[in-house]
């Protein structure tokens, strides 16, 4: 599979993709469960675009989310949503059930029981889950999950805020992808790459023209 670069796309600009792409995994990808906070949401997402994970899985059972629309959230959404994949599903069973069928496992996150983020092996293929602001993962989806790991702390509070627990887990991800040893069982296929690489070329040129394009093959709701 060829790619093919649009006239208008830079040089510089086709480097740059080509970079991005070099680096991105779906090996290891995000779940939400409910988490209504939009800020939350996007903060999210440009901690995944910053570390090179494209799929955001997104489930949504309860209560609206919360839908604020400052500038600045405004401004996150335009900055980094456009690069991450994002999978939509209002039923946790069957988004579950779609991520088993891919060959993932499920780590819930718990404060202070499990195992240690430093001990989990990232090079797994993984979906790291992560629940609501109030409530934590639920209970179906704590049945769910294969393992549950904790991040350690020190201080008086016993948790942290969902972006912050997420940035820190990716982070820990990241650091075990550098492992130079390891990268070549992360990254994307070859066939992977040049597909991904077109949508981001895609993307590119309709930020020139003023459009938006939505990463494909974002997986639709399902009831």
């Amino acid at each position: 599979m060829d790619k093919v670069v649009p006239a208008c796309i830079s040089a510089a600009r086709k480097c740059k993709i080509d970079a991005v792409v070099s680096m991105r995994t779906t090996r290891i990808a995000v779940l939400l469960e409910d988490v209504h906070d939009r800020g939350n949401e996007n903060a999210i997402i440009r901690t995944m675009d910053a570390f090179g994970f494209q799929n955001l899985h997104v489930v949504s059972t309860m209560a609206p989310r919360e839908t604020r629309s400052s500038r600045k959230i405004q401004r996150t959404d335009k900055g980094a949503r456009k690069w991450v994949t994002i999978h939509n599903w209002n039923c946790l069973d069957q988004c579950v059930a779609h991520l088993r069928s891919q060959g993932y496992m499920i780590a819930t996150t718990h404060p202070g029981s499990g195992t240690g983020i430093q001990r989990v092996n990232f090079n797994d293929k993984l979906v790291l889950a992560f629940g609501n602001e109030q409530l934590g993962i639920s209970q179906k989806l704590a049945q769910l999950s294969d393992f549950n790991f904790s991040i350690p702390m020190c201080g008086f509070v016993e948790s942290l805020n969902v972006s912050v627990a997420v940035a820190v887990t990716l982070f820990q991800a990241f650091a075990q992808r550098m492992d130079r040893h390891q990268q070549s069982s992360q990254g994307l296929t070859s066939d992977e790459k040049t597909h991904l690489a077109q949508e981001f070329y895609h993307q590119s040129l309709a930020d020139l023209l003023g459009a938006r394009v939505v990463l494909a093959p974002g997986q639709p709701n399902v009831s």
